[in-house]
């Protein structure tokens, strides 16, 4: 009985202390656990931003006070609170996608933004981060994050956005002066042109006041008043040979007024119909001067000049270029320079401005040559026509309004037919160009209705908004064919 005592003794002495020792070992792992979690919660409560923790249905289960002040409760008032309480329902849907995504994935998302309601009813940006909770079984039991409150910097960001769009909309502002400066301009300077080229005429007395009339209704020098052809301005030569000029400009109607007015002077014209055209033939010959205009298909005038001044580089040449702009915007003229332009000429253009800048550019020769006398005037007798709004566009130049009209009716139907593809396939810069450029060769018709028409198709081209498209382009396929018609008449008339 004894040595039973002894063993029973030992075994208990034994396995008593083992048991006490792992008392003892959890004691201490309980004690570290609750150390750790006293510092997570120290570390949590210490941030300044909102932390949380939430069950798979959006039930709060753990925040700190920063989450609390952000949503403007009390810690006892959020408790077991549903995330839903603090959102309205489109923010909602947006936060519980979110939740989705990341159960499904097991991925985090570091950073996402959403709308909050405060309990005072104030609406909060908050930017926000989210991740599983997992048990010890790998199991997903719910999500913890951090959000914080971004309203202030949302709201600045929002204010440079409306900065730099009040910025494009100064720039777009500018541009749309710069372009009905361009659109005004351009009959203005077919009809200044045209009524520089009849005072260049041999006319009665009685004969030139109409056309003084409308240079003094034009606000140009009135010292042409006194002007007679015996007074006139010397033909530009280059020494016994006439200059050749190259003029770039995509108007027909420009082009046939700017030839016509270089041909009267003794000059030799080359014309080409836009930027591309022009570099090409600076290449092939050389050319004592350049007339440029600055809006141009394909290649503009700015493009143009920096190119033919790339070839020149390797020639050692310069040859003067002159723009011709109808913009005439603050800054043009430093711009032309910049591009390697040797001067700046605003339409509308006058002939005394361009035979003087052609002359100051160009060393001609002394004792510079008058017309012959024999020439003939290419302006047409006084006409008794009954001076419409039309008629007066062209100073009553039949023979250069019958030009204009046959230019009208080759040209406008394959324009139109631009359009009209435009608007089917839904390209909308294409309709923005075509337009543009229909509105301008009826403009000089004084043809508001078709211009109109055209305008409209061009804004719809321009804002990327074709509703309505096909019914504005039956609307200018109407007004081009009466604007057809009305001319066709008009020049028939005249013939008969």
């Amino acid at each position: 009985g004894v040595w039973t005592r002894l063993i029973v003794c030992c075994l208990f002495i034994i396995f008593g202390s083992h048991a006490q020792y792992t008392i003892n070992q959890r004691k201490k792992m309980e004690d570290a656990l609750t150390d750790s979690e006293e510092k997570y919660r120290t570390i949590v409560e210490s941030l300044e931003d909102g932390y949380y923790e939430i069950d798979l249905r959006g039930n709060f289960i753990f925040f700190n006070d920063a989450l609390c002040g952000m949503l403007g409760y009390e810690r006892n008032a959020m408790e077991g609170i549903n995330i839903k309480r603090f959102v309205d329902e489109e923010n909602e849907k947006k936060i519980f996608d979110i939740f989705r995504t990341v159960l499904n994935s097991a991925h985090s998302i570091n950073a996402f933004d959403s709308s909050i309601i405060r309990k005072d009813g104030a609406i909060r940006v908050v930017e926000s981060s989210l991740s599983l909770i997992k048990d010890a079984t790998n199991q997903p039991i719910g999500f913890r994050g951090i959000s914080r409150d971004v309203t202030e910097r949302k709201e600045a960001e929002a204010l440079t956005q409306e900065k730099m769009a009040a910025e494009a909309a100064s720039r777009s502002k500018n541009e749309f002066l710069a372009n009905m400066s361009h659109e005004i301009r351009t009959p203005l300077n077919s009809i200044t042109g045209i009524t520089e080229l009849v005072l260049d005429a041999q006319l009665r007395p009685e004969q030139r006041e109409d056309p003084e009339a409308v240079k003094a209704a034009l606000g140009l020098s009135a010292d042409r008043q006194e002007i007679t052809p015996k007074t006139r301005k010397p033909l530009l030569q280059f020494g016994k040979q006439a200059l050749h000029i190259l003029v770039a400009e995509d108007t027909p109607f420009n082009q046939k007024f700017i030839q016509r007015l270089l041909t009267r002077w003794g000059l030799k014209a080359t014309i080409v119909g836009n930027g591309i055209q022009a570099v090409k033939a600076a290449a092939r010959q050389s050319f004592d001067i350049i007339l440029m205009d600055v809006q141009m298909p394909e290649m503009d005038g700015f493009e143009a000049a920096v190119a033919i001044r790339k070839l020149e580089s390797r020639t050692g040449r310069h040859t003067p270029i002159i723009a011709m702009t109808a913009h005439a915007m603050k800054g043009d003229r430093e711009r032309c320079l910049a591009a390697g332009m040797d001067d700046y000429l605003p339409k509308p253009i006058s002939s005394d401005a361009l035979q003087n800048m052609i002359a100051e550019l160009v060393p001609v020769a002394p004792g510079l040559s008058q017309p012959p006398a024999n020439q003939k005037s290419e302006a047409p007798a006084a006409t008794t026509f009954d001076k419409t709004a039309l008629l007066k566009a062209f100073d009553n130049d039949w023979a250069f309004f019958r030009e204009a009209v046959d230019i009208f009716l080759s040209d406008f139907p394959q324009m139109v037919s631009r359009i009209e593809t435009a608007v089917h396939s839904n390209d909308a810069h294409e309709l923005h160009l075509a337009a543009h450029s229909l509105k301008g060769m009826v403009g000089n018709f004084q043809a508001q209705g078709p211009a109109r028409a055209a305008l409209a198709l061009e804004e719809m081209g321009r804002n990327r908004k074709l509703d309505g498209a096909e019914k504005a382009l039956q609307k200018l396929t109407d007004e081009m064919t009466n604007l057809k018609q009305t001319l066709t008449a008009i020049a028939e008339e005249e013939n008969h």
